[in-house]
């Protein structure tokens, strides 16, 4: 499991908490990502780049609605389908480094 994720210049932990009743959750005043105990790799990595959508989200001020962040889930969720030889933890990171520049470009 990853330990920490890379936004906009912070490295973020990346806590696995047993009892937690979301499936992840992203706390902007900790600048933290924490995952409920006990997923298989394939909801861990969908739920890891939802809450990494969201870190992106509050570094840049966008302020993207839960829809667009569920949008851009799905669109890295369906290239690991569609790519079965990528490793969805990988997947996860490229979307974090191409969306990342998106969210900032759009802000200028």
């Amino acid at each position: 499991m990853i330990r920490s994720v890379r936004v906009g210049g912070l490295d973020l932990p990346v806590l696995v908490v047993a009892g937690l009743e979301a499936f992840g959750e992203y706390d902007p005043e900790s600048r933290v990502i924490r995952m409920r105990a006990g997923l298989d790799q394939p909801l861990a990595a969908s739920v890891l780049l939802h809450e990494v959508v969201h870190a992106i989200d509050d570094a840049h001020g966008t302020r993207l609605s839960e829809q667009a962040t569920r949008a851009i889930e799905a669109g890295a969720r369906a290239y690991d389908e569609l790519n079965p030889y990528t490793d969805s933890f990988v997947v996860a990171a490229a979307v974090v480094d191409a969306v990342e520049p998106i969210i900032r470009e759009s802000l200028d």
